[in-house]
């Protein structure tokens, strides 16, 4: 009898309070074998959902011209080759560097196919839902940690971001690593999980550029929640996890300011995403809150490649400023399509045509599955907050969503990190939903029992 308590006891201290009231957080890893091998099989799981979908769908995809993608398989080709970081005959930084060298691992592997490339970005799809695994762990217990897993492996909307041979897989990566080290910075403060903390948002940043905002809008607040510690102890965790991204991020940027002598300092893209997103196409009609080529091609100044993207800059930042009244009703327009408010269906279709493009079915199903996801991390952020759970780390990433597509236009690429937040999120409130089922069914049938005693 007494063994048996013990244990219970050991079970409710590695998952939380039993009635889920308090709340403490987690190590990490040192959890049962019973979640271990529950978490395995979930990867296995969602690798074999992505193998599926890039077999049957993705395997002999042509692209009619040249885009991002063919962009980044070339970039890792070259890499392979030994010519870093090449310039394809342009003097530009198209994107930054991470996933082209990440990628160049299949090219000197000789896996040099769009499928074969398509498999090994599923697996790296496959590692953010083992790390969500542990995130949901950390701060709700093995229950939701496995539930988060499950929700990761099978959600369309997360698994679709792994269906290309794009960043977004491996930018979802860098940001769930980031996040776990944010929980762990925060269980135990300490100057080595800081600088882990800001080299996991320097790699995220490296993947994709808007990621940079990690750091003021997810890192930071949590450090200045640390409210156990004296303030000048928190500047200085935040002054060092900002000193430690910097680290990361400055061979690049500095390699790009003496190439181009221009504020170009992640890639030469942002000119050309303003320009397609502020312009008569974007601004008025049935695409507005999305992206025109047409208006992308401004100035013709692709000699100097820097300079047409600072060029396309002003002349976004000109027609917006022009067209004050609209940004508004724009800006809702682009959420809602980011979020599936605003012509859902029109999306799924842009989102199954644009660069190698999702499955129809499945973007369409992706819409309507947010809904669900959405509601469910929005019931997970109050559950965590009765619980004065942190929730920076992942309420920051959903922000860092939100305001990149109010600036740029509305893509699946925009909402990628955030998928990691949602996902967890979504985990803690079926989790929750479950506990407070089984409390019901317990207080039930206790009651059943006592009547059966006065009986």
């Amino acid at each position: 009898m007494l063994e048996a308590r013990v244990e219970e006891a050991e079970a409710v201290q590695s998952s939380g309070a039993a009635d889920g009231s308090q709340w403490e957080l987690a190590p990490a890893f040192s959890a049962s074998g019973r979640f271990w091998w529950g978490l395995l099989a979930l990867t296995v799981l969602a690798l074999a959902t992505r193998v599926l979908y890039a077999t049957l769908w993705k395997w002999h995809f042509s692209f009619p011209t040249f885009n991002d993608v063919d962009f980044y398989r070339t970039e890792a080709l070259k890499i392979a080759e030994g010519i870093w970081y090449p310039n394809f005959a342009l003097n530009a930084s198209n994107h930054p560097p991470l996933f082209g060298l990440v990628l160049s691992a299949t090219d000197v592997a000789r896996l040099m196919t769009y499928g074969e490339q398509l498999l090994f970005v599923a697996f790296l799809g496959t590692i953010v839902v083992f790390v969500v695994g542990l995130i949901g762990r950390q701060i709700a217990g093995d229950r939701a940690g496995l539930i988060a897993a499950a929700v990761a492996a099978l959600y369309p909307g997360f698994w679709l971001q792994g269906s290309r041979v794009m960043p977004e897989p491996l930018a979802m990566v860098t940001v769930a690593v980031t996040t776990l080290a944010c929980y762990g910075l925060i269980r135990k403060p300490a100057w080595s999980r800081a600088v882990w903390v800001g080299v996991g948002c320097g790699l995220a940043a490296l993947t994709r550029s808007e990621l940079v905002l990690l750091l003021p809008l997810a890192v930071w607040p949590m450090i200045g929640r640390l409210r156990q510690l004296p303030i000048r102890r928190r500047l200085w965790l935040a002054i060092v996890a900002s000193v430690a991204m910097l680290v990361v991020m400055t061979p690049w940027m500095a390699s790009n300011v003496l190439r181009f002598h221009e504020p170009e300092l992640l890639s030469t893209q942002a000119g050309v995403t303003l320009a397609g997103s502020n312009c008569p196409n974007t601004y008025y009609g049935s695409y507005i809150g999305y992206w025109s080529l047409r208006c992308a091609e401004q100035p013709d100044l692709q000699n100097n490649v820097a300079a047409y993207d600072i060029a396309l800059a002003h002349v976004a930042e000109r027609y917006a400023l022009a067209h004050l009244s609209r940004l508004p009703d724009v800006i809702w327009a682009r959420e809602g399509r980011a979020w599936g408010f605003y012509k859902p269906s029109q999306q799924a279709r842009l989102n199954a045509l644009g660069e190698d493009g999702w499955n129809l079915t499945a973007a369409h199903a992706q819409v309507w599955f947010q809904y669900v996801i959405v509601g469910l991390a929005a019931a997970g952020v109050v559950v965590l907050r009765r619980k004065r759970a942190p929730l920076s780390p992942l309420v920051g990433v959903i922000v860092l969503d939100v305001v990149v597509v109010a600036l740029f236009y509305a893509d699946p690429r925009f909402l990628s990190s955030g998928q990691v937040a949602l996902v967890v999120l979504s985990g803690v409130a079926i989790d929750a939903g479950v506990r407070e089922i089984t409390k019901r069914r317990s207080v039930r049938t206790g009651a059943i029992e006592s009547e059966h005693v006065k009986l």
